[in-house]
């Protein structure tokens, strides 16, 4: 009889483990799609101060695109009760032209 409730007991320490790391995630997951929107200042200060002459241009509309599909994939799988691989369209990086 002990031996069942305490693995009882176990079992259901475990469950609960696993829904507060998936939650642990969520959150953290939720945070990084913050600190990705906290750089949009930051792009366009960059953007702003960039050399007119230069024969390089980094292109910052890719940037924030690429950003902007990172964001929409966390936030698509931190919405989604049951998460499902798929295929996404690769990221350009490519910041130069």
């Amino acid at each position: 009889m002990y031996k069942q409730l305490f693995i009882l007991i176990l079992l259901m320490n475990m469950v609960s483990s696993a829904h507060a790391d998936a939650f642990a995630e969520k959150e953290t997951l939720a945070r990084l799609t913050n600190e990705i929107l906290a750089l949009e200042p930051l792009i366009r200060e960059a953007e702003r101060r960039r050399s007119p002459g230069s024969s390089v241009k980094f292109q910052y509309n890719t940037l924030r695109g690429d950003l902007a599909k990172t964001r929409h994939g966390i936030e698509a799988y931190i919405n989604q009760s049951n998460y499902r691989p798929r295929k996404f369209k690769p990221l350009k990086g490519d910041y130069r032209r």
